[in-house]
């Protein structure tokens, strides 16, 4: 037998297979399905009323309150030490103080805001105006107990001072 011999005997044995496995299962000549009819009479009703929604403008509340977690005293302690202090009237104290003589420190006076629109479920956002600069953004993880705040110059995270 030669080669194409071979060949053809067995392209054509692998056709017939394919093609009785195809009429087997219904994959070539499928009986065409029907939906089944339903078995009394369907009512219909109506349109489906259309749902409006309410839009809510979402505003920060004005200050934080006595039992507002963020109150307190946070620290930021790495190449240089920052002291946020947040009041419970929505006023603060800012300090930064470096390792070196040469960038002085000086404190600034801030204001801070709750933005519920911002609030997660275990984060709450705080809008943070630093004397002098940007609105920057605060936000508290609940779970962990820290503060970071967004700003010009990147993240800074807090802890709870002792």
């Amino acid at each position: 037998m030669k080669g194409e011999t071979a060949f053809a005997i067995i392209a054509v044995a692998a056709f017939l297979f394919i093609s009785v496995f195809l009429l087997t299962f219904n994959g070539a000549c499928g009986d065409e399905q029907t939906a089944p009819a339903p078995a009394g009479p369907v009512e219909t009703t109506g349109p489906a009323p259309i749902q409006t929604l309410d839009i809510v403008e979402t505003t920060p509340v004005t200050t934080g309150t006595e039992t507002d977690p963020v109150v307190g005293r946070w620290i930021f302690d790495q190449t240089y030490t920052e002291e946020l202090l947040l009041e419970t009237d929505g006023s603060g104290r800012l300090v930064t103080t470096y390792p070196t003589s040469v960038n002085a420190s000086s404190p600034r006076n801030i204001t801070w805001t709750y933005d519920p629109g911002r609030t997660g479920q275990r984060m709450r956002a705080y809008h943070l105006t630093v004397e002098d600069a940007e609105v920057e953004l605060l936000f508290f993880n609940e779970k962990e107990d820290n503060l970071r705040r967004h700003g010009q110059d990147g993240m800074v995270f807090y802890t709870r001072a002792p």
